[in-house]
């Protein structure tokens, strides 16, 4: 039997008495144990742990590993189940267990009681790291050209070095993308009609000048340059009525957020077995879960060139 990864309920088959001999009448006990609304969770340590009905059963898994093993995208690690250094471990509790104070504690509390241990012989313990990382732009990596095979071939606008699903500014004209990627009905503002939606074009109004250029006091931000226009005020870089313009000193800042996700799978036969060697769970695959680790804020100057190459014209 193989997993789906849609199948987040175990249903347990609990042979009685001796495996080989005591199950004469070919009776099964069921055990439902349902992981459905169930997180996983870590302990510093790679203790990864899930809680359920009621946080009184857990599904422990246990790693020993000197590597970083949470942020190793190049290819899917492995971990021999020895029931050792490596575990898979089922438990039952008389209460509650509050996860972190029981789990990642070197001595676990004395209670709750553990009433019940399953413990896998054998397998493999597999992992599957994803970098996932985000401009908060409001825009889909997706829609901003994302390449998932090869991040590194990625649309980059301004080709500045920082692909634009990451880029805080794609078009590299110092106001962000978030600020520019404004919906006009059913499209994003294109303020000259050029057919290039404003937070793609380095040249909103079309008035020849760039738009990072008419931001006149030089200060990094062209939005607070404005002309009074019918009494109202106007972004310089959204009208043609001025075009006056500087060689910019400044450049916005480029962050963005970075998280690891772990898929954790139990491969090459994954069964829970206790003291009296009776079978709980036998499948051949079992998708554990997914741990999404802490979004992190990367600053520009720690992943880029010093001088990116810059294609908007200055």
């Amino acid at each position: 039997m193989t997993y789906s990864s849609s199948k987040t309920k175990l249903i347990f088959l609990l042979i009685s008495g001796l495996y080989l001999a005591a199950c004469s009448d070919g009776d099964f006990i069921t055990e439902d144990m349902n992981f459905e609304d169930a997180t996983v969770q870590l302990c510093n340590n790679y203790v990864f742990y899930q809680l359920a009905n009621s946080s009184k059963e857990a599904l422990i898994v246990e790693i020993s590993s000197n590597e970083d093993i949470l942020s190793n995208t190049e290819k899917v690690q492995e971990f021999d189940i020895n029931n050792s250094t490596n575990r898979v471990v089922y438990r039952v509790f008389n209460s509650s267990v509050t996860g972190s104070s029981y789990f990642c504690n070197d001595i676990p509390p004395t209670e709750p009681t553990v009433v019940d241990e399953w413990t896998a012989p054998s397998g493999t313990i597999q992992i599957k790291n994803t970098l996932e990382e985000d401009d908060e732009d409001g825009i889909s990596a997706e829609d901003e050209g994302f390449d998932a095979s090869n991040p590194e071939l990625s649309t980059d606008t301004d080709g500045d070095g920082i692909p634009d699903y990451k880029d805080i500014d794609d078009d590299g004209d110092n106001v962000p993308t978030k600020i520019e990627a404004v919906m006009d009905g059913d499209n994003y503002r294109d303020t000259d009609g050029d057919g290039i939606p404003d937070y793609l074009d380095p040249d909103d109004d079309g008035d020849g000048v760039l738009t990072k250029n008419e931001d006149l006091n030089d200060d990094g931000n062209p939005g607070n340059d404005v002309v009074i226009i019918e009494g109202v005020e106007v972004a310089r870089y959204l009208t043609t009525t001025s075009t006056e313009e500087i060689q910019p000193t400044k450049r916005i800042t480029h962050n963005w957020r970075r998280r690891y996700t772990n898929q954790i799978n139990l491969v090459n036969g994954f069964k829970l077995e206790n003291q009296n060697q009776e079978i709980k769970f036998d499948v051949d695959n079992y998708l554990y879960g997914t741990f999404g680790g802490t979004w992190e804020l990367i600053e520009e100057s720690d992943a880029t060139e010093e001088n990116p190459t810059d294609t908007t014209g200055n």
